[in-house]
């Protein structure tokens, strides 16, 4: 007599937990293969937890939306190189965290494209902050005057932009969803004036 080929299977109904079944019938429709997959975790949640781990690791949906923006820095109308132009994103009420900056340095002819989050060339379309500064201070002017105290040597470099474009700025821009080449920014340095 020609002994039939088993496996060992678990079986929940089973008070022993596994059973000898055929082979051929493993897999069937009310014998299962294995409830277990991974170290006896049920292969239900081993789905679930691979598929939440990629839906992490990819993220959802697309994320933001970005344009691309390049434009021309000039500190009184002339182009300025090595200015550090960035774009940080303006929280709404729906939105209070839009997502991160976006960056570039200026050309020796004052251009800049932005790039989003160092990688994307572009910015999260919509209303931003924007600050420029100088990349690398520029050497002062024999005439400049420091706020430094008496006694104490002027400072060998200075930020030529004006707070009002930096640390203090209140400059927003608003990124189109087609992109523009238009953000130019025009900084005059003079006493009184707007820029």
């Amino acid at each position: 007599m020609k002994r039939a080929v088993t496996t060992r299977v678990l079986n929940p109904r089973s008070r022993f937990g596994l059973v000898r079944i055929p082979r051929s019938r493993v897999g069937l429709v009310g014998i299962p293969r294995s409830r277990f997959g991974l170290a006896g975790i049920p292969r239900l949640r081993v789905g679930l937890m691979l598929a939440v781990l990629c839906a992490a690791a990819t993220g959802c949906g697309g994320g933001p939306e970005i344009a691309s923006v390049s434009g021309v820095v000039k500190v009184n109308n002339k182009p300025y190189k090595n200015a550090v132009v960035s774009f940080q994103p303006v929280g709404t009420r729906d939105s209070p965290n839009p997502g991160r900056g976006s960056a570039a340095v200026t050309d020796e002819n004052g251009q800049f494209s932005l790039v989003y989050d160092g990688v994307k060339p572009g910015a999260i379309v919509g209303k931003h902050q924007v600050r420029i500064f100088t990349k690398f201070g520029v050497e002062a002017p024999a005439d400049f005057k420091s706020d430094s105290a008496p006694g104490v040597a002027a400072e060998k470099y200075f930020e030529p932009i004006p707070p009002e474009w930096n640390e203090n700025s209140t400059k927003t821009f608003e990124v189109p969803s087609g992109g523009t080449k238009e953000a130019n920014f025009d900084i005059s340095t003079k006493p009184g004036s707007k820029g």
